[in-house]
């Protein structure tokens, strides 16, 4: 009994229709969790390499602009752990428009193609980041979904008191929960007149 009760609740949550979710005039909230894949190396204004990893999070926010186009805002925070010779910690912020391209698929697993673009800071240096890549929505409910995304970076750091620059060029792996919301109407209420 309980065994069959588990599948018919699995089955009711494969089975809910997400396609409406996209629609012109929705909104989204995304909060992921990220960690580098492998390692990254950053090449210094010394001339130097280093490997770091990074573990971070970035809230999302976004509207449907038209149907599957979604425009927004992100906030990247990030924590880096440089290995080598110079063992040090160090975290960024960034924060910027993103864009997301829902493909057209009937199913609870939504495929879409992800940008952000954003300014930001790093202790003693400003940075300009870009991010590109897919990602995946898997609904668990009506309205709230797993999210995973596989992304390039390349962002470039540079110090505007004493110059130099960093070059740094990554894959990050994103996961987490994204809920959204189909398009609010608001209905005018009009009182009969009384004769």
């Amino acid at each position: 009994m309980r065994k069959s009760l588990i599948t018919a609740a699995v089955a009711l949550l494969l089975s809910i229709p997400a396609v409406g979710q996209f629609n012109s005039g929705g909104f989204y909230f995304s909060g992921a969790t990220n960690a580098k894949l492998g390692f990254e190396t950053t090449t210094t204004e010394l001339g130097s390499n280093q490997n770091a990893i990074c573990f971070g999070l970035t809230p999302e926010a976004g509207y449907f602009i038209r149907n599957r186009l979604a425009v927004g805002g992100a906030i990247m925070v990030d924590y880096q752990r440089f290995l080598g010779d110079l063992d040090y910690g160090e975290y960024d912020i960034v924060f910027g428009p993103s864009v997301r391209y829902y493909l057209p698929r009937d199913t609870d697993m939504q495929v879409f193609l992800y940008g952000f673009t954003g300014y930001g800071f790093v202790p003693n240096h400003n940075l300009f980041k870009f991010v590109l890549g897919p990602g995946i929505n898997f609904f668990l409910t009506e309205r709230m979904a797993f999210e995973a995304k596989l992304l390039y970076s390349f962002a470039r750091e540079w110090n505007p008191e004493g110059g130099g620059h960093h070059n740094v060029h990554d894959f990050t792996v994103m996961a987490g929960i994204s809920l959204f919301f189909p398009t609010f109407t608001f209905e005018t209420f009009k009182r009969d007149v009384e004769e």
